[in-house]
């Protein structure tokens, strides 16, 4: 764990000096993430990760702001804990990114944190009109996702 809690420090502080990384870079550590709160919360966490995107560059930290949201406003906050799925698609015209956890529903009055404020001015500064930003309720849980065009606007 503290070896993977290292490689989450070190991440933090190198990419943010960049205004892209590759996805994989930020997989890695979201399942450096994952697996550190896996210990904290034991049986009451389980995750799924499936990435079929082979080549995409993004904004450091994206993916792991919605990662850390749905532990800390999902998993967290019930007390039979939940499970976080982390999907990576891609069609001919845009890229996927979605993340779901099922330990607590999005509130309809919710207001929107730091995080998710961030997590929309990266993507209006880096995509302009070609990334759509969404978060519902949905299938008994919670569903961020991210929509990046490969060309033309969304």
């Amino acid at each position: 764990m503290i070896e993977q809690l290292a490689e989450l420090l070190r991440y933090n502080l190198q990419m943010t000096e960049q205004s892209l990384i590759s996805l994989n870079s930020e997989f890695k550590a979201i399942i450096d993430y994952l697996n550190i709160e896996k210990i904290r919360f034991g049986e009451r966490l389980e995750f799924k990760i499936d990435n079929n995107i082979e080549n995409l560059q993004l904004p450091p930290l994206l993916l792991l702001t919605l990662v850390e949201n749905a532990i800390k406003h999902g998993v967290a906050k019930s007390i039979d804990g939940g499970k976080v799925e982390v999907l990576l698609n891609e069609t001919s015209e845009k890229f996927i990114l979605s993340v779901f956890n099922t330990g607590s529903k999005l509130n309809t009055s919710y207001s929107e944190g730091t995080g998710i404020s961030t997590l929309r001015e990266l993507l209006r500064i880096q995509y302009q009109k070609n990334a759509v930003f969404t978060l519902l309720a949905e299938y008994g849980g919670t569903l961020a996702k991210i929509e990046i065009s490969k060309g033309g606007k969304l």
